[in-house]
């Protein structure tokens, strides 16, 4: 009697679930009751079976049991060699989907705009987890076809690298959720999707912890606020050093009213070139500056930066005339200043820096005031100044 042709109904395997062939690994869909789906294609068994496995071995099919959200994601599997490295999503988007805040919120729709989620809200997080255990099972997939076709040192290599990605991105997504408060509010405007294709790609590649945290805050604050950063600048971003970002983070106390550089700062000339040419500040020979003209016994009151605000006071009979030179900032350079945090000691070693060159001239005393709130071109700050 002629065996039936094989059935996935003859072993209770429905629609849609997912088998595995053992001699090679391959995960693959269930289609229909007899035909199979791999990389978006459709395959009858026969054909599919015979091209994809080695010679002379019978192939059982295992029905995969297939966990809950939060089991595929808990645990997000990557092979490497016969080692495995876990990395907990649970941690990243479990919580972004538990705090119901706007800005939590936003954040996991554009981290599920990273794992392909389509959907919104709670919905679209569980999308976009199922679909990052979706995006390991096919490279998964990817390296154990190439291992059957004898290529080991290939597929350990393929395994490697989207291994890293994956830890890459995780590890900025992890340090823009640290930037988020519960119950903070953010523009409702969305994120561009092309500045959120660039982003992902870009980030997949930052290995080092502290291009990490900049990069978590580029994030952090796209999603606060949209167009804070130009793509120009993510490329300015993606292409500096390690040592050219410390350089950034050196210049930054010296930075006034966010859109220029104290000349006389603490950096060298070296320091000064690497600026100009990673492209973050503007020196065509313009002699730019600040200039102030203090009446004898009057003051003047100007911004520092969006927290203080500058007080100078001439006691003398004569007027004062008084010149900062500057770098003008590029717009690279005045969004990526936001990017660091200055500390309350390297500002006042600028302040000191500043009124010693303005006693230098005759100023008499020099204050800064605390700013208590922007709103437009009203500045408003407490009327009590420290000296300096």
């Amino acid at each position: 009697m002629k065996r039936p042709r094989f059935k996935f109904s003859m072993c209770g395997i429905k629609i849609g679930e997912q088998v595995t062939f053992d001699p090679t690994g391959l995960f693959v869909k269930v289609a229909s009751d007899d035909s199979i789906e791999y990389e978006g294609r459709i395959y009858k068994l026969t054909p599919f079976v015979g091209p994809s496995c080695p010679t002379n071995i019978v192939i059982p099919l295992v029905p995969i049991k297939v966990p809950s959200i939060s089991h595929i994601t808990g645990k997000c599997w990557m092979r490497l060699g016969k080692r495995k490295k876990q990395f907990n999503l649970d941690k990243i988007m479990g919580a972004l989907v538990e705090i119901n805040t706007d800005g939590l919120a936003k954040l996991a729709d554009t981290i599920s705009f990273a794992f392909g989620g389509t959907a919104r809200g709670e919905r679209k997080m569980a999308e976009a987890k199922a679909y990052a255990a979706e995006l390991e099972a096919k490279t998964n997939n990817k390296v154990a076809l190439i291992k059957a076709q004898g290529e080991e040192v290939l597929a350990n290599y393929v395994a490697v690298k989207e291994s890293r990605k994956l830890r890459n991105t995780i590890a900025v997504i992890e340090k823009a959720q640290s930037h988020f408060t519960e119950g903070e509010k953010v523009s409702d405007e969305p994120v561009d999707e092309g500045w959120k294709n660039r982003f992902f790609n870009i980030v997949e590649e930052i290995s080092d912890e502290e291009l990490r945290e900049i990069w978590g805050r580029v994030l952090a604050g796209e999603i606060k606020k949209p167009k804070s950063y130009s793509l120009r600048t993510l490329e300015i971003l993606r292409n500096l050093t390690k040592e050219e970002a410390a350089i950034i983070v050196k210049a930054a106390p010296f930075i006034i009213k966010e859109e220029s550089l104290y000349k006389d700062s603490i950096l060298s000339i070296t320091e000064t070139l690497i600026l100009r040419e990673c492209g973050l500040i503007i020196d065509e020979g313009l002699g730019l500056e600040y200039h102030w003209e203090i009446k004898g016994h009057d003051s003047y009151c100007t911004s520092l930066t969006n927290r203080w605000v500058l007080g100078l006071q001439n006691d003398s009979d004569s007027m004062i005339k008084l010149r900062l030179q500057i770098y003008k900032l590029s717009t690279a350079g005045r969004e990526i200043i936001t990017l660091i945090s200055v500390s309350d000691a390297d500002r006042q070693k600028f302040f000191k820096l500043l009124a010693n060159t303005f006693k230098s001239k005759g100023i008499s005393h020099v204050l800064i005031f605390p700013v208590v709130s922007i709103d437009g071109d009203n500045i408003n700050y407490e009327e009590k100044g420290i000296e300096i």
